[in-house]
């Protein structure tokens, strides 16, 4: 039998400047992927005027997007910690982290991602109409991969 469980996997986020030592990711959220990989566009293609096909390779950040539950002691708190001193504003400066991100899952799956950036996240906690706090998102775009299996 396989089982296909992500139970038991983490991410360990390194930001060069906010958490140089870097930090587990753990505390997932459940009403959200806690992880994903959106699809990523390789290659492009178009029609000549003759109508001959021509197909040419484009790269594309490799982006990631993590939910975590919103607690605001743990995961969360570090994430919004690195999202607030990565944030521009006025009489404020950013601190221009570059992200390693290293997955690692139950069935040893490793994935690391490198020179990345932190793109968006949720600053401000928000209420969902259930009475619970709004799950924790944050995206990622990164410029490579590797992938132990």
């Amino acid at each position: 039998m396989t089982d296909i469980s992500v139970l038991g996997g983490k991410i360990r986020l390194i930001f060069s400047q906010s958490f140089p030592v870097g930090f587990d990711v753990t505390q997932f959220s459940d009403d959200q992927d806690p992880f994903d990989f959106p699809d990523l566009t390789i290659a492009e293609s178009a029609m000549g005027v003759n109508g001959n096909l021509v197909t040419y390779s484009v790269a594309n950040p490799v982006e990631l997007n993590i939910a975590v539950i919103p607690d605001w002691t743990g995961d969360a708190r570090n994430l919004a910690i690195a999202f607030d001193n990565n944030r521009p504003g006025a009489n404020k400066l950013a601190v221009r982290d570059v992200v390693t991100a290293i997955i690692t899952t139950a069935d040893n799956l490793i994935v690391s991602l490198i020179n990345g950036k932190m793109m968006s996240g949720v600053s401000l906690p928000s209420g969902q109409s259930s009475g619970r706090y709004k799950t924790l998102s944050f995206k990622f775009h990164f410029e490579n991969y590797t992938r132990v299996l």
